[in-house]
Protein backbone atom coordinates (compact mmCIF):
# COMPACT_ATOMS: atom_id res chain seq x y z
CA UNK A 1 0.00 0.00 0.00
CA UNK A 2 2.86 2.45 0.83
CA UNK A 3 4.54 1.80 -2.20
CA UNK A 4 1.83 2.66 -4.66
CA UNK A 5 0.93 5.53 -2.28
CA UNK A 6 4.44 6.94 -2.84
CA UNK A 7 4.05 5.91 -7.44
CA UNK A 8 0.75 8.25 -7.34
CA UNK A 9 2.87 10.72 -5.29
CA UNK A 10 5.70 10.62 -7.84
CA UNK A 11 3.32 10.65 -10.59
CA UNK A 12 1.63 13.69 -9.31
CA UNK A 13 4.86 15.87 -8.69
CA UNK A 14 6.66 14.83 -12.19
CA UNK A 15 3.35 15.41 -14.21
CA UNK A 16 3.62 18.84 -14.85
CA UNK A 17 7.69 18.74 -15.74
CA UNK A 18 7.02 16.04 -17.93
CA UNK A 19 4.36 18.05 -19.86
CA UNK A 20 6.40 20.77 -20.31
CA UNK A 21 9.54 18.30 -21.37
CA UNK A 22 7.27 17.00 -24.17
CA UNK A 23 6.96 20.62 -26.38
CA UNK A 24 3.75 22.15 -25.05
CA UNK A 25 3.98 25.65 -26.47
CA UNK A 26 3.90 28.95 -24.23
CA UNK A 27 0.47 29.71 -25.87
CA UNK A 28 -2.06 26.87 -26.19
CA UNK A 29 -4.29 28.72 -28.84
CA UNK A 30 -5.94 25.74 -30.04
CA UNK A 31 -7.40 24.97 -26.77
CA UNK A 32 -7.55 28.57 -25.58
CA UNK A 33 -4.97 27.82 -22.52
CA UNK A 34 -2.21 30.04 -22.39
CA UNK A 35 0.89 27.93 -20.20
CA UNK A 36 2.98 30.38 -18.58
CA UNK A 37 6.54 29.51 -17.02
CA UNK A 38 7.99 31.37 -13.93
CA UNK A 39 6.09 34.05 -11.04
CA UNK A 40 2.45 33.67 -11.52
CA UNK A 41 0.37 36.43 -12.57
CA UNK A 42 -1.72 35.75 -10.45
CA UNK A 43 -2.13 38.53 -7.85
CA UNK A 44 -0.73 38.10 -4.12
CA UNK A 45 0.15 34.50 -5.98
CA UNK A 46 2.51 32.18 -3.95
CA UNK A 47 4.15 30.66 -7.00
CA UNK A 48 7.26 32.91 -7.52
CA UNK A 49 9.76 30.71 -8.77
CA UNK A 50 11.60 31.14 -12.43
CA UNK A 51 10.19 27.03 -12.81
CA UNK A 52 6.81 27.24 -11.73
CA UNK A 53 3.70 27.10 -14.22
CA UNK A 54 0.48 28.70 -14.46
CA UNK A 55 -2.16 27.12 -16.77
CA UNK A 56 -4.75 30.36 -17.79
CA UNK A 57 -7.63 29.86 -19.86
CA UNK A 58 -10.87 32.75 -19.69
CA UNK A 59 -12.02 31.58 -16.63
CA UNK A 60 -9.51 29.88 -14.57
CA UNK A 61 -5.70 30.43 -13.50
CA UNK A 62 -3.98 27.43 -11.83
CA UNK A 63 -0.47 27.88 -10.50
CA UNK A 64 1.89 25.03 -9.88
CA UNK A 65 4.61 25.55 -7.31
CA UNK A 66 7.62 23.50 -9.25
CA UNK A 67 10.63 25.43 -8.00
CA UNK A 68 8.65 27.26 -5.44
CA UNK A 69 7.94 25.58 -1.53
CA UNK A 70 5.50 26.88 0.34
CA UNK A 71 5.98 27.80 3.74
CA UNK A 72 3.30 25.57 4.59
CA UNK A 73 4.80 21.97 3.85
CA UNK A 74 3.13 21.27 0.53
CA UNK A 75 5.69 19.62 -1.29
CA UNK A 76 6.98 21.24 -5.03
CA UNK A 77 4.67 19.99 -8.06
CA UNK A 78 1.31 20.78 -6.34
CA UNK A 79 -1.45 23.78 -6.88
CA UNK A 80 -0.45 26.80 -4.82
CA UNK A 81 -2.29 29.14 -6.16
CA UNK A 82 -6.13 29.41 -7.98
CA UNK A 83 -8.06 32.58 -9.49
CA UNK A 84 -10.82 33.10 -11.15
CA UNK A 85 -10.74 35.31 -14.19
CA UNK A 86 -13.74 37.52 -15.66
CA UNK A 87 -15.16 36.27 -18.44
CA UNK A 88 -13.54 37.34 -21.69
CA UNK A 89 -11.07 39.43 -19.50
CA UNK A 90 -7.39 38.38 -17.86
CA UNK A 91 -9.41 40.72 -14.88
CA UNK A 92 -8.76 38.65 -11.34
CA UNK A 93 -12.38 38.25 -9.80
CA UNK A 94 -11.49 35.59 -6.60
CA UNK A 95 -7.98 34.59 -5.62
CA UNK A 96 -7.58 31.37 -3.56
CA UNK A 97 -4.51 30.62 -1.60
CA UNK A 98 -4.44 27.54 0.41
CA UNK A 99 -3.09 28.22 4.01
Amino acid sequence: MRRALEVVVLILLLTPIILLSIGISQTGASAGVEVITGPTPIMEGEAKGPGDVTLMNEYLAVAFGISTTPPWGIPPGHIIDIALLARKRRMLLRNSVFH
